[in-house]
């Protein structure tokens, strides 16, 4: 079904559904229903009318005999969909928008790489109450501590990367055979004196910015020298590590039953961290945020909760790793779509410099 197929009464009587099961999961009533629906001045009766042909369209439910109406999968998807829709075309609520900022404001200390996905993650849960996770390459949590360029044949250079956990990184890279070995020891000197402390990413991002700012200091090939050894590829990325943030949030609504057991399933699962980081960067190819309802969800599938995904991207444009909540599947849509989606943007800015 698409939007245009119901007439404005009846999708307001939908959206006023969704709108109000949305934070507390509650069936809503044909009486409840009418006081917001005053424009109409429509009885409970033609309300409940209403209701039953968006049950016949498999958008609404009732719980139990006598009880309100509740969203479908189908209708939560038919509903997030229109949101999506409308959020592409208008910026972040502006309160959202200050809470986030004003959550990583004043923060004096190192912003290591570390550090800024821990931040994220932790805002992301405090402000929509969910649980809350950053996907990660291993590879970008670990600083360098040296860096040399090695020939090893005429037309290739072996660069060895030294992490800061004593972990040797080696990569081959081709080089002009009249290049002179006083410029690969000039770019390991050059390198080493400004990269310390740094990730790769880091490291990479910031000689380059300090290459453009220092034209004088260093010459063309050895800029891409330094480019092309210190790019990091999608395959050299190690593997997957997952910070989660919030897991209370979702603990606060064990119960016994089949949720309580689908809770225990999503919080083992988050437990094998490099599984299931894996798991949601291979569901994250797509461009933007993407929303699984239920069992929609490749990696926690769940009957009972949702899942809002939104991928972040390096300064070459590559797919890094993604930013997520997972939370019951009466979220509120409106205000977590679009903060899933500025967080990971803050990854992108802070870490990458995008």
């Amino acid at each position: 079904m698409e939007f245009h197929e119901l007439d404005q009464r009846s999708r307001d009587v939908f959206d006023l559904i969704v709108e109000m099961t949305l934070g507390e999961g509650q069936p809503v009533g044909s009486r409840t229903l009418q006081r917001g629906l005053d424009k109409y001045n429509v009885s409970p009766a033609t309300i409940r009318n209403i209701m039953q042909d968006l049950e016949y369209e498999g958008l609404l439910y009732s719980p139990h005999t006598s009880a309100g109406r509740l969203p479908t999968d189908k209708g939560l998807r038919f509903y997030v969909d229109g949101i999506m829709q409308s959020q592409a075309a208008k910026p972040m609520e502006e309160e959202l928008r200050n809470s986030i900022e004003q959550a990583f404001h004043g923060d004096n200390e190192v912003q290591t790489v570390g550090r800024v996905y821990n931040r994220v993650s932790t805002v992301l849960s405090n402000i929509s109450e969910t649980v809350s996770f950053v996907a990660a390459p291993s590879k970008v949590f670990s600083p360098i501590k040296q860096a040399h360029f090695v020939r090893v044949e005429p037309e290739k250079v072996m660069v060895v990367l030294v992490h800061a956990d004593n972990n040797i990184e080696n990569r081959m890279m081709p080089v002009p055979t009249d290049l002179p070995q006083s410029a690969l020891e000039k770019v390991s000197n050059y390198i080493n004196h400004h990269i310390a402390g740094m990730t790769l990413e880091k490291a990479r991002q910031s000689l380059l910015q300090e290459i453009e700012a220092n034209q004088s200091e260093i010459d063309a090939i050895s800029k891409d020298l330094i480019d092309q050894g210190l790019a990091i590829s999608t395959e050299d990325r190690g593997e997957p590590v997952l910070i989660v943030k919030g897991r209370s949030e979702l603990v606060g609504d064990l119960s016994v039953g089949e949720k309580a057991e689908q809770i225990r399933a999503i919080l083992d699962q988050m437990e094998d961290r490099q599984v299931t980081a894996d798991m949601l960067l291979k569901t994250t190819q797509a461009e933007g945020v993407q929303l699984f309802i239920g069992d929609e969800n490749p990696v926690f599938k769940s009957t009972h909760f949702s899942t809002v995904l939104s991928p972040y991207r390096d300064a070459d444009n590559k797919l890094i790793g993604v930013v997520g909540v997972v939370g019951p599947k009466h979220m509120r849509y409106g205000q977590i779509i679009p903060l899933v989606d500025y967080t990971s943007r803050i990854v992108e800015k802070l870490v990458y410099g995008r």
